[in-house]
């Protein structure tokens, strides 16, 4: 496999770059509780702002519930509705925000939430995992699926239409939606019950340990992303390190690597739309994936 024609940035974005540097090169030298912190508000600012100018806050009902974990602990949820539909049963998207498991809360994705439910006059589900460094390893992987299943459970409270949910997800995000689906699919084969789920959405996607990652698929190591696009102005190599050294997983974990997954495991999978970046290190993880489950008939969409 060779991706790497998609590698080079777009005139568009250098130019998006130029006019915006202050969006690009953001200081990372920090302890990562201030690179938190920092980048939670200017993610929520920006919802706060787009909600505004747009008037859609206006248009959107709310409600946050508490979800118990299997670790004695508590996450928060939140379930975003068009008012003028607050009673209908609607079809609903289990959402989860991308931030490399360090960034992201309910008020950085008011937005975007907002804006998917009101375009598509759904339900929106978003799901508030912990972050890290206050949790290390498999834990966001266990919130998203202990949310997921709560969702399923309380569907009659969250005026859930059944027969139509799926779930979706960006970078971090997108590699806990994976897991999702794959816990849905081995439940679904353990039971002999049908798939809850109806598809997936993968934007650039993280589905891959970088220990881990099968350069012997590829043509040539040096065209892959992680060397291609080791220095992307959004997420870098170095960037990626951080992320993964603060998650401190082991690098075989299963739930770490859906795109190493063998074939019977993903047998079964209902649709997938994979939505890929060209220059990003993420990119051939993604594209791997979307190979694999093509060749399998599971893809609906992939844009690169």
């Amino acid at each position: 496999m060779d991706f790497s024609e998609w590698g080079s940035p777009s005139e568009e974005w250098m130019t998006f770059a130029r006019a915006h540097p202050e969006l690009v090169a953001r200081e990372w030298d920090r302890p990562p509780e201030q690179l938190q912190a920092r980048f939670n508000t200017v993610r929520t600012n920006l919802s706060k702002t787009l909600l505004a100018q747009t008037g859609l806050w206006k248009l959107i009902a709310t409600q946050d519930y508490v979800v118990p974990t299997r670790d004695g602990q508590s996450i928060k949820i939140r379930a975003y509705r068009p008012k003028h539909l607050a009673t209908a049963v609607l079809p609903t998207y289990i959402h989860i925000h991308g931030g490399g498991f360090l960034f992201g809360s309910l008020e950085t994705e008011r937005y975007n939430c907002t804006s998917i439910s009101m375009t598509l006059s759904i339900c929106v589900v978003h799901i508030c995992h912990r972050h890290t460094p206050h949790v290390k390893g498999l834990v966001p992987w266990h919130d998203a699926i202990d949310a997921y299943e709560w969702i399923m459970n309380h569907t009659a409270e969250l005026l859930v239409d059944t027969s139509h949910v799926i779930t979706g997800g960006i970078s971090a995000g997108g590699a806990l939606t994976a897991a999702i689906m794959h816990h849905e699919l081995r439940r679904s084969k353990a039971t002999s019950e049908p798939l809850r789920l109806k598809g997936q959405v993968l934007c650039v996607p993280s589905l891959c340990h970088r220990d881990l990652f099968p350069y012997h698929l590829f043509a040539d190591k040096e065209k892959t992303s992680y060397q291609q696009c080791r220095a992307a102005d959004i997420l870098s190599k170095p960037r990626q390190d951080l992320f993964q050294n603060l998650l401190g997983l082991k690098p075989e974990d299963s739930q770490w690597n859906p795109c190493l997954a063998d074939d019977e495991e993903l047998k079964g999978l209902p649709k997938t739309a994979i939505l890929v970046c060209g220059h990003d290190v993420l990119r051939d993880e993604a594209l791997l994936y979307a190979t694999r489950l093509k060749n399998l008939g599971y893809v609906a969409v992939q844009s690169s």
